[in-house]
């Protein structure tokens, strides 16, 4: 219809593409001006009254993007019709042809950065609703992920569509990838295991970022990153540990964090044989019950053992608000029953023997019975030495 009011406007071929060109070039910069206001007008009326706030966020990106998205299809849509007007022979038509190509290149770029930047938007929007379901936040750990997957598959497509407009043949370009992808899944197998098992552990959750976990060869840490490689742990000593993703996937884990963080407390004693067992039980619940970070349900057991060589042993079980309590509330626990049950006549086990004899023995001391103390020396000796003695008391008692 335009190039119809065009021609009844002028016979000149010419003049109809330029007239033409410059129609699209002052709507196209119309229509980049009506935009701004069609999306303040459009998130005023519907976007603020819906419930989330993703169609806020696309508004707010893409306006500009898509002002600058018209711009550019407008130029080029123009640039077309300039080219129609003029001879091709003309010596700036190259360059003309040269421009209309690096619009297209640029209108590709555009459009793969407006539709990363909506993808982003809608992951965010997504991992934040996941998050709020399973009380996690995943947005840390999976968005730059997924990020810079979709960037590279964009990247890639952008590729593949310039070098076709281009007349660039992407069969070969395809094949070399796909052997280059098989040759690298093949080198990097442990890496894309470990990556896998990334994947896994994120879905699976048998940890997060912040529990405290216990690994097979015994260390104890909290959880502080996971990544597509590796996870990380700080321990007590505040030092890192970095455990492969592929190697925990296949092992077992203690997660002290869950199902809740509650962690039972373990308090092991000996008292001495005749102890009123009853006594230390009312002691040490008292004493329990001054900690705020012993809880009251469970209620403190104090359990009896075992019978030992030098005592009976007991064992204080009773449960901590958090296990981040465990170790300081053992700690002050231990040092508080060792004052408290002395104070109150209770005695602590200690390793002793008693030795009965079967008959009387007379026990005389060297110096009054005359026997020289033997040097110390082989068995055949001392041997020797006990029969003297042996028989020297004999004959004392004989004489007497």
């Amino acid at each position: 219809m335009l190039e119809k009011f065009v021609a009844s406007l002028t016979s000149s071929a010419t003049a109809q593409q330029l007239i033409i060109a410059a129609v699209i070039v002052i709507v196209t910069f119309v229509l980049a001006w009506l935009s701004r206001l069609l999306t303040e007008l459009l998130s005023r009326m519907f976007f603020s009254k819906t419930a989330t706030t993703l169609d806020d966020r696309l508004a707010e990106e893409l306006a500009p993007r898509l002002r600058w998205l018209i711009i550019i299809g407008g130029l080029r849509l123009a640039l077309r019709h300039v080219i129609k007007a003029l001879p091709r022979n003309a010596d700036y038509a190259d360059f003309i042809g040269y421009l209309d190509e690096a619009l297209y290149v640029v209108l590709v770029i555009v459009v793969v950065r407006v539709g990363l930047k909506v993808f982003t938007l809608i992951l965010e929007s997504q991992l934040e609703s996941i998050s709020s379901r399973v009380h996690a936040d995943l947005k840390p750990v999976l968005s730059p992920l997924f990020r810079k997957l979709g960037t590279l598959v964009a990247i890639v497509l952008a590729l593949i569509v310039v070098l076709d407009h281009f007349s660039i043949n992407i069969g070969s370009l395809i094949v070399s990838l796909g052997v280059g992808s098989l040759a690298v899944a093949l080198a990097a197998q442990d890496t894309l295991a470990n990556i896998i098992a990334g994947f896994i552990i994120l879905i699976d959750r048998p940890f997060r970022i912040g529990d405290r976990v216990q690994l097979p060869n015994g260390t104890v840490g909290d959880v502080v990153q996971i990544g597509l490689r590796s996870t990380r742990l700080i321990n007590f000593d505040n030092n890192h540990v970095i455990y492969s993703n592929a190697d925990l996937l296949k092992s077992s884990i203690i997660n002290y964090a869950y199902p809740n963080v509650g962690f039972r407390l373990l308090i092991e004693f000996s008292v001495a044989y005749g102890t009123d067992v009853e006594r230390v039980r009312q002691l040490v619940f008292e004493l329990a019950k001054k900690y705020p970070a012993v809880m009251d349900d469970p209620k403190p057991e104090l359990q009896f053992m075992k019978f030992d060589e030098s005592g009976i042993d007991l064992r204080l079980e009773c449960r901590v608000s958090s296990y981040r309590e465990e170790f300081n509330a053992k700690i002050s626990m231990r040092e508080a029953i060792h004052k408290l049950l002395p104070e109150n006549g209770i005695v602590f086990a200690s390793p002793q023997r008693v030795i009965h004899l079967a008959e009387p023995v007379r026990v005389q001391r060297a110096s009054e019975s005359g026997v020289p103390i033997p040097k110390p020396a082989s068995s055949g000796a001392t041997s020797n030495a006990a029969s003297t003695s042996a028989a020297q008391d004999k004959d004392e008692d004989v004489g007497d």
